[in-house]
C-alpha cells in the first residue's frame, strides 16, 4: 500500500513539474538562452553559463566543434563571445587579447591545457576574460624565469580565474601559477586549487586583486609581493596602495617579498611585516618583507602624526643618493606615540667618499624643532640594526620621552666628514645611537637593555671614532640666537657597549642635569669606556668595565685596567662581575589543576581553578648577581596592578580577595645588576566570596 501511494505521488508531481515548464518554455523567445539543468548548477551560478547559441563558440580536439584550438576560437571570437572547451588535451599557447570573453570548459567536463614548454602558458592582454574550469600544466623549469601559468598583462584589468587547477608535471616544481603584472586592478581569483609551485600568485607594483579564501594554494609562498588591510581579500602589489586605502586605525599586513618603494604613512595605522611580533635578534626568520627604499627615505612618518606601529620588516636602501639624507626610517615632525620593533635595518650606505652634513645616513631618525611642537613617545624596540654608514639610531632637535630597548647595532660603516665644526674632532665618525641636533631639548630618554657595536675602532683623535653612544648638541645653524637648550633626563642601563672607539661620547652641547649610566657592561672599546668632554658629571656607577679593578683614569684610579674614562664620570662603585644574564624564574604554584583553599584536590584540569585564596609560589635565583626584589602584577580585561614586591625569600604573594572570573598573573625577577625575567600564568580561574581569614 506505501508502495503504491508513492508512485501517486511521483506522478503528479511529475504532472506539476510539466504544467509549469510548458508555459515557460513557450514565453521565452526561440534560441535566446540555453538552460542547463545539472546537479551542480543550483550551487554557483559560475558553473551554469547563459549565453545565446549565436555568440558560442565550441572547442572540441575530436574535431566535433568550430574549431580544434582554443587559440583557434580566440582568434576567431568578437568581444562578448562565449568559447565553450570540451574535454580534451590542448597543448597550445595561449594569447587572448579579445575582450569581454568568457572561456570556460563544457558543462561537468575539464579539459587539460599544457603550456609547460612556454614562457608564459597563457598570457591575457585583454581586459574583463573570464577562464573557468580548466586543469592547467604550467613550466616547472627551474632555470631562469619567471614562467608564469598565467599572465594578466598589462590592460588585462578585470580578469576573472575560476575554479580552475593548476599543475605541474610529476616531478616538477612550477614556478609562478598566476602573475598580476603591474598597474592591473581589479583580478579576480576564486575556488582555483595550486599545487607544486614555488610561487602561487604575484602581484607587482600598482597591482591588485581579489583572492578569495576558498582557494587552495599549495605553494612555497601562496601569495607573493602583496599587501592586504586588516584580513580583507583585496591584495595590493603595493604597500603605498594599501596605505592609502587604510582606515586610520587599521592594519596593513605584508607579505613575502622585495618592495621596492619610498613608503609615506600619512595615517594612524599598524605596518605589520612576517617578522611580526618576532625579536630577529632571537629568532630570525628566513622569509621577509623587505622594503628596499632605493635611493633615500625607505619609510617616511608624515609630520604631525601620532600611533603608527611599524613592526617585523628588513628595510634597506640600495642605491642611497651621495647628494641627500637617507634613512631605513624617519620619524618626522611632532610626531608622537609612535613603535618600531622586530624590524631589521640594513645595507643603508652611499658608498665611499668624502661626506657632509647634508647627507648623512641612517637607520633610525627622528628629525624636526619646530617651536611649538615636538616629538614625544616614541618606542625603538627589538630591532637589528647593521652595516649603516653613520647612524644606527638619533634622536635629534626637540625630542622628548623616548624608550630603546633590546635593540642590537652593530658593525656601522663609519664615514668620512670633513665639514665638523671642531677640528679636533675624528673626521671618520659613526655611533650606534646618536643624540644631539640644533635647539633640542633632548628629554627623558631612556636606553635599555641593547647592544651597542659599531665595530669602527680608532684613538679617537687622528684615526676613525665609532661611538656605542655619542651626545653632540648646537644652535640652529641658519638662526644663532636659538642656542641649544640641553640634554635632559638620560638613563643609560643594562647595555652591551664593546667593540667602538668609546663606549659614550660627548662632543658638544650641556647637560641640564646628570646622565645616568647603571649596570651596563662597558668593555672593549678602545679608547674610552666613556669620554665625557662636559663639565656635567656623569653618574656611572655599578658598571662592569672589562676587569674587576674598575675603568682606568690616571689619577682616581691609576690601578684600574678597564676600560678607561674621563673626568667628569662617577664611577665608583664598580661591579666587579660581568653581569649580562638575566634571572631565572619559575612559578611552582599554582600549576594547572583545581585548588580549594590553597590545596590541590585535582591535576587534570587545563588551567588553574581555584576556589577559596591561594598562594602563588615563585622560584627565581641568579648565580652571578643574585636576586634583588620580585614583583606580583594582576592582570584582567580592563587593566593591572602591581599586588606584591617581595626582597626576601620565600618569594609568595597570598591572593586573598573577594573576587571571581579569569585573570593573567605576571611575576618579574630583577637581579642586582638591574636586569629582569618574567613568568606568567597565562589563565587563571578564581572563585572567591572572601569569606577566608588568612
Amino acid at each position: 500500500m506505501k508502495i503504491l501511494l508513492y508512485k501517486h505521488i511521483l506522478k503528479f508531481t511529475k504532472k506539476s513539474l510539466l504544467c509549469l515548464l510548458i508555459p515557460l518554455i513557450i514565453a521565452i523567445p526561440t534560441g535566446a538562452v540555453s538552460i542547463n539543468l545539472t546537479s551542480s548548477s543550483s550551487n554557483n551560478f559560475n558553473n551554469t553559463l547563459m549565453f545565446n547559441p549565436s555568440d558560442t563558440i565550441i572547442v572540441d580536439d575530436d574535431g566535433a566543434g568550430d574549431y580544434t584550438t582554443i587559440q583557434a576560437a580566440i582568434n576567431n571570437a568578437s568581444p562578448g563571445d562565449y568559447i565553450i572547451v570540451k574535454d580534451g588535451i590542448y597543448g597550445d599557447q595561449l594569447t587572448i587579447n579579445v575582450s569581454n570573453l568568457t572561456i570556460s570548459a563544457a558543462s561537468g567536463e575539464t579539459p587539460t591545457i599544457y603550456v609547460g614548454a612556454y614562457p608564459v602558458g597563457i598570457d591575457v592582454t585583454a581586459s574583463n576574460i573570464f577562464l573557468q574550469g580548466f586543469e592547467i600544466y604550467g613550466n616547472g623549469d627551474v632555470s631562469g624565469g619567471p614562467y608564469p601559468t598565467i599572465q594578466a598583462s598589462s590592460g588585462s584589468q578585470g580578469l576573472s580565474v575560476i575554479k580552475n587547477t593548476f599543475k605541474v608535471l610529476t616531478g616538477q616544481i612550477g614556478q609562478v601559477a598566476l602573475l598580476i603584472k603591474s598597474t592591473v586592478h581589479d583580478v579576480t581569483i576564486s575556488t582555483n586549487t595550486i599545487q607544486n609551485y614555488t610561487i602561487g600568485i604575484i602581484l607587482e607594483e600598482n597591482s591588485q586583486a581579489t583572492i578569495s579564501t576558498d582557494n587552495s594554494l599549495k605553494a612555497t609562498y601562496p601569495i607573493y609581493h602583496a599587501a592586504r588591510i586588516d584580513n580583507e581579500n583585496v591584495y595590493y602589489g603595493s604597500i603605498q596602495n594599501a596605505i592609502s586605502n587604510t582606515p586610520i586605525g587599521h592594519t596593513v599586513n605584508v607579505l613575502y617579498g622585495t618592495f621596492t618603494e619610498n613608503i609615506v604613512i600619512d595615517r594612524s595605522l599598524t605596518l605589520k611585516g612576517l617578522q611580526a611580533g618576532v625579536n630577529p635578534n632571537e629568532n630570525p626568520l628566513k622569509n621577509q618583507s623587505v622594503i628596499d627604499g632605493n635611493t633615500s627615505y625607505a619609510i617616511s612618518i608624515t609630520p604631525g602624526l601620532s600611533e603608527v606601529t611599524i613592526d617585523g620588516f628588513t628595510i634597506t636602501l640600495s642605491n642611497k643618493l651621495n647628494s641627500a639624507r637617507g634613512a631605513g626610517i624617519l620619524i618626522g615632525m611632532n610626531t608622537q606615540l609612535i613603535t618600531m620593533k622586530n624590524n631589521i635595518i640594513q645595507n643603508i650606505t652611499d658608498g665611499p667618499g668624502i661626506d657632509t652634513l647634508a647627507d648623512e645616513t641612517y637607520g633610525i631618525m627622528i628629525y624636526g624643532r619646530d617651536e611649538a611642537g615636538g616629538q614625544s613617545d616614541i618606542v625603538i624596540k627589538n630591532n637589528l640594526i647593521q652595516n649603516v654608514e653613520e647612524y644606527g639610531i638619533a634622536i635629534n632637535d626637540k625630542t622628548s620621552k623616548v624608550t630603546i630597548q633590546g635593540n642590537v647595532i652593530k658593525n656601522l660603516i663609519g664615514s668620512n666628514h670633513s665639514d665638523f665644526p671642531n677640528p679636533s674632532w675624528p673626521s671618520w665618525v659613526c655611533a650606534a645611537i646618536h643624540l644631539g641636533g640644533q635647539v633640542g631639548p633632548i628629554a627623558n630618554i631612556t636606553i635599555i637593555g641593547n647592544t651597542l657595536n659599531t665595530n669602527v675602532t680608532g684613538n679617537g683623535t687622528t684615526s676613525a671614532a665609532g661611538g656605542g653612544i655619542s651626545f653632540a648638541g648646537v644652535p640652529e645653524w641658519t638662526n644663532l640666537s636659538r642656542i641649544w637648550m640641553g640634554f635632559s633626563g638620560i638613563t643609560i642601563r643594562n647595555n652591551k657597549i664593546y667593540g667602538n672607539t668609546m663606549g659614550i661620547i660627548t662632543l658638544i652641547g650641556n647637560f641640564t642635569n646628570s646622565p645616568f649610566v647603571h649596570y651596563n657592561n662597558i668593555s672593549g672599546n678602545s679608547a674610552y669606556g666613556i669620554n665625557n668632554t662636559r663639565s656635567t658629571v656623569f653618574n656611572a656607577t655599578n658598571n662592569w668595565w672589562g676587569n674587576p679593578k674598575g675603568p682606568y683614569h690616571p689619577i682616581s684610579n691609576p690601578n684600574g685596567t678597564g676600560n678607561q674614562v674621563s673626568d667628569h664620570v662617577l664611577f665608583s662603585p664598580w661591579s666587579d662581575i660581568d653581569d649580562y644574564t638575566p634571572p631565572e624564574i619559575q612559578i611552582t604554584q599554582p600549576l594547572p589543576g583545581i585548588y580549594i583553599l590553597n590545596h590541590k584536590v585535582f591535576s587534570r584540569f587545563p588551567y588553574p581553578l581555584t576556589f577559596g585564596p591561594i598562594t602563588i609560589k615563585v622560584d627565581a635565583s641568579d648565580s652571578i648577581s643574585g636576586i634583588y626584589k620580585i614583583e606580583f602584577y594582576k592582570k584582567y580585561h580592563n587593566g593591572s596592578a602591581l599586588v606584591q614586591t617581595t626582597y626576601e625569600m620565600p618569594y609568595e604573594w597570598y591572593w586573598n580577595e573577594k573576587t571571581y572570573g579569569f585573570y593573567q598573573i605576571d611575576v618579574i625577577a630583577y637581579d642586582n645588576a638591574g636586569l629582569s625575567a618574567t613568568a606568567k600564568i597565562d589563565y587563571i580561574f578564581i572563585v572567591n566570596f572572601g569569606l577566608f581569614i588568612p
